[in-house]
């Protein structure tokens, strides 16, 4: 009888655990990279990162003034007709085929090119240089929190996080990628905010706050408390980023620290596997 009694008390045990276990969010369950709830590492940017196109204005083979035609202009001549009177006749030059060569030019017309040498050995090894610079850059953009979101250039971010069920099993993957956003690019930010949206859409905050090391801190927290459930309404998303949008550009007045400039530009999207992550910024 007692043994029975035990039994009875195990097996009822046992459901009681099972169906509070059922209750947790499935996201509880999901592996979780180390120190994943444990506070943010901040990383001060000691420059305002350039985007590509506008690092190659400054870096690109015409910024340098290394692209094959630049280097062979000054060595480089159109063909010449003349007519002479003497001869009552016009005359075309001649290439010389020992010192010089044709070659197409970028507007399609020939020209005759003399190639020195030691002038080419000299632009070898100028584009070695430049070779190494852009795999370094390559490099750069290739680790890290730039390798999922690129390099956000914009002073004024707002990050909005897909948590429709869909997502359910990425979400230790999306939260993790939003943390090394957090770290490596929102310090040298004027302002960021953070919209999460299923079903419904809510925000971090009412407005867009500086990125002060106690906000990004309070942003990872209420980042780690999402979970994902229902439908994908990314226009309710939208609609909440254009109406506080509109709130700050009531309170301007007041020079609060939450006003905001025109509307939203930049839509930057983070596919992982079934998950999106958008970021936006203020329009240019």
């Amino acid at each position: 009888m007692r043994q029975g009694m035990v039994g009875d008390a195990l097996v009822s045990i046992l459901n009681e655990i099972s169906l509070e276990v059922q209750k947790l969010p499935q996201s509880r369950f999901l592996p979780r990279p180390p120190n994943h709830t444990g506070a943010l590492t901040i990383q001060e940017q000691p420059f305002h990162p350039k985007s590509s196109e506008d690092w190659l204005k400054q870096n690109g083979l015409k910024a340098k003034k290394l692209s094959l035609y630049q280097i062979m202009a000054p060595n480089a001549f159109a063909p010449i007709e003349e007519f002479i009177p003497v001869i009552r006749k016009s005359v075309r030059s001649t290439l010389h085929e020992k010192a010089m060569t044709q070659f197409e030019w970028h507007d399609g017309s020939i020209r005759n090119v003399h190639v020195d040498p030691a002038q080419l050995f000299d632009y070898q090894k100028q584009l070695g240089a430049i070779v190494k610079l852009y795999e370094k850059r390559v490099d750069w953009l290739s680790r890290d929190s730039r390798r999922l979101f690129g390099t956000i250039t914009e002073k004024r971010i707002v990050m909005m996080v897909d948590l429709s069920a869909s997502n359910i099993n990425y979400l230790v993957h999306i939260q993790h990628s939003l943390r090394i956003l957090l770290e490596q690019q929102l310090s040298n930010k004027q302002s960021f905010n953070i919209i999460g949206f299923g079903s419904e859409a809510h925000c971090w905050k009412p407005c867009l706050q500086e990125p002060t090391e106690k906000n990004l801190q309070s942003a990872w927290k209420w980042i780690l408390g999402l979970e994902c459930g229902g439908s994908r309404n990314f226009m309710a998303a939208l609609r909440l980023a254009m109406e506080t949008e509109e709130d700050h550009k009531k309170m301007a007045g007041k020079k609060l620290k939450c006003e905001v400039k025109h509307t939203v530009l930049a839509n930057l999207s983070l596919s992982l596997l079934h998950s999106s992550t958008f970021l936006l910024s203020k329009l240019m």
